[in-house]
């Protein structure tokens, strides 16, 4: 397995910045990579996959991210998440695909 590292550099376009919807779509894209992702701002980090982590980095509008992956498909999972941060509205209509229980099942309580 080769894995690499990457790193690129993203502005956040979206109006209210990197809120909740924004923020599911880049922590959906992140899960379904295998590398290892981090998000960065001032001297926060997060990581992708966490989207607690996401939400805590409170990021505003021009502000200016850093994403990094280390693993087999670094390239295109950073390329994707750049994309997702640098895009100015997220689709509202991708929100179904965004919840969709096949992809993402809501975990059962422990009765």
């Amino acid at each position: 397995m080769n894995a690499c590292f990457r790193r690129e550099h993203a502005i956040v376009r979206h109006s209210e910045g990197l809120r909740l919807l924004p923020l599911i779509s880049v922590w959906t894209a992140a899960c379904t990579y295998q590398a290892d992702l981090k998000v960065l701002y001032e001297d926060r980090r997060a990581n992708a996959k966490l989207l607690l982590d996401l939400v805590l980095l409170a990021a505003p509008q021009e502000s200016l991210l850093t994403i990094e992956g280390t693993g087999p498909d670094a390239v295109a999972a950073v390329n994707h998440i750049r994309r997702l941060i640098e895009v100015e509205e997220i689709d509202v209509a991708m929100s179904s695909y965004l919840f969709d229980p096949e992809r993402h099942p809501v975990p059962q309580s422990a009765d």
